[in-house]
């Protein structure tokens, strides 16, 4: 670890995601010894601390580093920076970027991304020697609970193989305090079960009863979940009594490594007055069924009447002390929704409240088009997810190939593409915009990586379908809660809090939604 660290501390800023997938390539064979290496000393002396650094250098590679290049490009305030990153975004935008590897034409997708990469490294290169980035590493556990108060602690979750077939995985929390004199490994589960774990009444008794007796007395839990579990909601986990979102407030992190810096921020991030930029009532092509108002949104392409009200509710709610941007209809588009790529978006809020898709791999299929017959050709998992605006309903239904331009369907791989740097939040008001694929020591390849890569700090995403009725309620106590000052995570508690008192016998109207900061 000291080794690598001396030797990419000063490039790492500047590593382009597909940079960063190499270099783990290199690694993953040291870093899987290192966790067979855990598994068989759990409880050796200084175990602890090697398996939690090694996940925090593991997750910075990915997670982390990845916005500060954004940063840079939009701080620099430079039009040649500008240009080559609009000219970029261009190449990726346009039609050859979308091929899959089947196609005779093919040879275009790699000739664009030579010429696409090229760029990139013409653009890291003048950064790296006009605006040097000022970036320290920071891996060791008692930097982070140096910043805790004493009612906080840091939960993190981390999948590791349980012996040498790597395909038979435990979960082991990390849990540390302010005062504790080393981090505690707390084994969650044996051999993984998906089918088992996820009988509801099991999961608090499996998942959270043992972290407890480690963070007792504590209120506030920065919290971090590897592999599958990210796709559990541990807000609505019960003990009998109540939900450990009544008892908690829970910080939910890409990586526990950002502490530091998201304590240091909290003050400079909640302005009086922000830009929200809000999207709704996208135009399908598609009518609403008159007997079935309270559509899903799911991964179907009915038009949704309530995200109407839902962007006029907030907008009315915000427009005497925020500036508000609204785009409702026709204008709810994707050109509206990429010319936010390199703009001022400083502390800017982004609500998109539409339909969002999901879909499976499966490589016999040789169309370009994003969706066919429910499923996708591409197996980059950033282009098989996304959400879609107007217009998406005859490239979608008819499997036309994406054009990268006007179509209303916006992938994780467009976004990823963005520059949104300066974006203090980006809400997405859709079904399983939490959701990705996951892959073993990388994270979640969806959304949530897509708006980091691009530059955002923080998003509010969902797990599962959420009906028009009680996303409302949620989002406006949400945004009234954080408009009478309260930090984005507060306002984000107290909104569940409140919904839970409303449907004390339906998570599934509110447990769905976290806020990753």
């Amino acid at each position: 670890m000291e080794t690598l660290s001396s030797i990419i501390e000063k490039e790492l800023p500047y590593l382009l995601p597909t940079e960063r997938s190499n270099l783990w390539d290199i690694l993953k064979p040291g870093y899987e010894e290192m966790e067979f290496f855990i598994c068989d000393n759990i409880l050796s002396e200084g175990v602890s601390e090697l398996l939690y650094e090694t996940q925090l250098l593991k997750k910075e590679l990915f997670t982390t580093v990845s916005y500060k290049l954004q940063e840079s490009i939009s701080t620099a305030q430079n039009s040649y920076v500008s240009q080559l990153q609009q000219q970029i975004e261009k190449l990726r935008f346009s039609e050859k970027s979308f091929r899959i590897s089947s196609q005779n034409n093919y040879i275009q997708k790699l000739e664009n991304e030579i010429t696409v990469r090229n760029m990139e490294c013409i653009l890291t290169d003048y950064l790296k020697e006009k605006y040097p980035v000022k970036y320290s590493w920071r891996h060791e556990w008692k930097e982070i609970a140096a910043v805790l108060s004493p009612k906080e602690a840091v939960v993190d979750i981390v999948s590791l193989p349980l012996s040498y077939n790597y395909f038979d995985r435990i979960y082991i929390a990390i849990a540390f305090t302010a005062k504790d004199a080393f981090p505690h490994l707390i084994p969650l589960t044996t051999k993984l079960s998906m089918p088992q774990l996820f009988v509801h009444n099991k999961l608090y008794s499996r998942l959270w009863r043992p972290i407890e007796k480690i963070i007792s007395g504590c209120e506030h839990i920065y919290l971090s979940i590897d592999g599958d579990l990210s796709n559990l909601s541990f807000a609505d986990l019960h003990n009998g009594q109540q939900y450990i979102s009544e008892k908690y407030v829970l910080h939910h992190l890409l990586y526990t490594g950002d502490i530091p810096f998201i304590k240091s921020q909290k003050k400079d991030s909640e302005q009086t007055q922000k830009d929200i930029f809000l999207f709704g009532g996208a135009k399908f092509n598609i009518q609403p069924e008159k007997d079935n108002q309270e559509k899903l949104r799911g991964q179907g392409f009915a038009y949704l009447p309530g995200t109407v009200e839902e962007i006029n509710s907030i907008s009315q709610l915000l427009c005497n002390q925020w500036r508000v941007h609204k785009y409702l209809g026709e204008e709810a588009n994707e050109d509206s929704f990429k010319q936010l790529s390199n703009q001022s978006l400083t502390g800017a809020v982004v609500h998109m409240a539409t339909h969002g898709f999901n879909l499976e791999y499966n490589d016999s299929i040789q169309s370009t088009a994003i969706n066919f017959n429910g499923e996708s050709g591409y197996e980059d998992p950033l282009m098989r997810t996304g959400f879609i605006l107007t217009g998406a309903n005859k490239s979608w239904v008819e499997a036309l190939p994406p054009s990268g331009e006007n179509d209303g369907i916006i992938t994780a791989s467009e976004i990823a593409s963005m520059n949104m740097a300066g974006t203090d939040l980006v809400v997405l008001s859709t079904c399983h915009s939490a959701q990705g694929e996951i892959h073993e020591g990388e994270g979640s390849f969806g959304l949530q990586r897509a708006f980091r890569l691009a530059g955002v700090r923080s998003m509010l995403v969902s797990l599962w379908e959420v009906s028009d009725k009680t996303t409302i309620e949620l989002m406006t106590k949400f945004y009234q809660s954080w408009l009478k000052g309260m930090s984005k995570q507060e306002a984000f508690t107290y909104a569940q809090r409140y919904m839970i008192r409303k449907y004390p016998d339906s998570s599934r109207e509110w447990g769905g939604f976290m806020l990753i900061e």
